[in-house]
């Protein structure tokens, strides 16, 4: 909540683009350490940077899509990817259920990698980077 209030509070338009390769990359080095740390303490504070981060950049993000799909087919488009979230995340679940079972250091290896991965082909867009 606290990172979609100070998005909401940030004035201007960043590039969209950046803020989700970045927010990629943030997301990766948080699977990181959650898959390397015990530490309650080290845990609960990645959790809530990774959270401010999602928050802070679902702003601008939604923002974009609302700026910049036609009004005639807006509500398509956020019902499509609204329902592609729902049924990505019970999928997901099954996939990181079966690297749990092999440690948790694979579990949160291997979804980092995803992430950094998607970052690395944000950047390597030049229209997906310049998105304001």
């Amino acid at each position: 909540m606290l990172g979609t209030l100070a998005g909401g509070a940030m004035g201007g338009r960043p590039r969209v683009g950046l803020l989700v390769a970045g927010l990629a990359g943030w997301l990766a080095a948080g699977m990181a350490v959650l898959g390397l740390v015990h530490s309650t303490p080290a845990v609960v504070a990645t959790v809530l940077a990774m959270g401010f981060a999602i928050g802070f950049q679902g702003v601008f993000g939604l923002s974009w899509i609302q700026r910049n799909i036609p009004g005639e087919v807006l509500s398509r488009v956020i019902s499509v990817d609204m329902v592609l979230g729902y049924a990505a995340a019970p999928l997901s679940l099954i996939v990181c259920g079966a690297l749990a079972r092999t440690g948790t250091l694979a579990l949160f290896g291997a979804v980092a990698g995803v992430l950094a991965l998607t970052g690395l082909a944000v950047l390597g867009s030049r229209a997906v980077r310049e998105m304001r």
